[in-house]
């Protein structure tokens, strides 16, 4: 017979046992039930952060264009785009006078004291004006986008004011931004080929070659503003004695220049001083743009589209083996207009890859290292008289093989 105190022990022990039980699971519950809590807390609080930075980052867009409305009509007053343009289509004499100083050509240009003679670069223009042609095809493409307005904006107008020497071409199958940028100055031309619904590059140059004259052709990222350096820089290019006979390219790194306003483009002194006080000189692993003559061999290039990684540098290290690349990072002021995107752009898209995988599928193996614009055995540099020149320099080990 089992003593009365041991049945009382053990059922004491059971009901301690139950209570802790009990406790545990209260412990447990209490602990999901903060757990949850927390995380809709901080998911709401990241999804009102986020809220608010949008609100904030549009407060901030529609800050800059009120500034660049209340700009325009303090500098145009109230003029539209067309009558800008045909106004500076009327001043082309002067222009060609005042775009760089005389100093800037070397003696064979045969400038000349006499008011009533033409210097070079006024004969240049009339020949080629005669000519229907101009010295540079300048080219590019852009979607349409709140946060870049006022950069494609500052585009357009910078890219006009290179004008007679320089003619922009847009690619676009927007027809309100095509009507657009044609009552702006500029050309447009349908997109022809794409691969994944982005511009294909060789495309964009034969497209070009059909429809306009000029020595020069060029495709540029459309964020990218230039200065009359530009056109110094080509027009040393063609007094040199570099072979042009064989395929040539011209790349150069760009200055990186964050928030740039209308009024920090207004014109070439501006962007000057934005490049002298904010800016900073990218990698010599990008490069923006790709100057070739009308003989380069864009048929047959692959079929790569602009804006994502790997093409530019397999361009350049493609031109180094078929001909001359010129660098000319030195004499060429290329601003990049920083956006909040940042400067790596082209890395973030989903089919960032889609270049170097169509590359990899065609030659297999690719030393994209060779396509720096350090690894351009020509370069330009301005001599004492402030004259663009062309040397050729001692390139790296790591810039071969091709």
């Amino acid at each position: 017979m089992t003593p009365v105190h041991s049945n009382v022990r053990t059922s004491g022990r059971l009901v301690g046992k139950s209570v802790h039980f009990k406790i545990l699971a209260l412990c447990f519950v209490c602990t999901f039930v903060y757990v949850y809590l927390y995380s809709e807390v901080s998911r709401q609080a990241i999804a009102i952060r986020k809220l608010m930075k949008g609100i904030l980052d549009n407060f901030r867009f529609w800050g800059q264009q009120i500034r660049h409305w209340w700009n325009l009509i303090q500098t145009t007053g109230l003029i539209g785009d067309v009558e800008l343009m045909e106004r500076e289509r009327n001043i082309t004499k002067n222009y060609a006078d005042t775009l760089v100083p005389r100093f800037m050509f070397p003696s064979e240009f045969n400038f000349s004291n006499h008011g009533n003679n033409l210097t070079y670069i006024e004969k240049l223009s009339r020949v080629l004006i005669k000519a229907n042609k101009t010295l540079l095809t300048l080219f590019t493409t852009w979607q349409t986008t709140v946060e870049k307005f006022i950069c494609h904006n500052n585009t357009i107008r910078n890219w006009n004011q290179l004008k007679p020497f320089v003619q922009p071409i847009l690619f676009s199958d927007d027809q309100d931004l095509s009507v657009k940028v044609t009552e702006m100055g500029w050309k447009v031309l349908p997109i022809s080929n794409t691969g994944r619904g982005v511009p294909v590059l060789k495309n964009m140059y034969l497209d070009v070659l059909k429809v306009s004259k000029s020595i020069f052709y060029a495709y540029a990222n459309g964020d990218i503003l230039f200065t009359d350096t530009l056109i110094i820089t080509l027009m040393a290019l063609l007094n040199s004695s570099v072979n042009k006979s064989q395929p040539l390219m011209v790349i150069g790194r760009r200055t990186n220049v964050e928030n740039v306003t209308s009024n920090d483009a207004l014109n070439q002194s501006t962007i000057h001083k934005i490049s002298e006080s904010r800016g900073s000189l990218f990698s010599v692993w990008g490069e923006d743009y790709f100057i070739t003559m009308k003989d380069y061999p864009w048929k047959n290039i692959p079929e790569v589209i602009i804006g994502r990684r790997a093409y530019d540098n397999w361009l350049v290290l493609d031109a180094r083996r078929r001909g001359n690349v010129i660098d000319a990072t030195e004499t060429l002021l290329a601003v990049h207009q920083t956006t909040y995107r940042g400067n790596y752009e082209g890395h973030k898209h989903r089919d960032k890859d889609y270049n170097h995988n169509l590359l990899v599928r065609t030659f297999r193996r690719l030393h994209y290292a060779a396509g720096k614009t350090s690894c351009a055995e020509l370069y330009t540099k301005y001599n004492i008289a402030r004259v663009p020149e062309i040397h050729r320099r001692k390139i790296d080990k790591e810039c071969f093989p091709l």
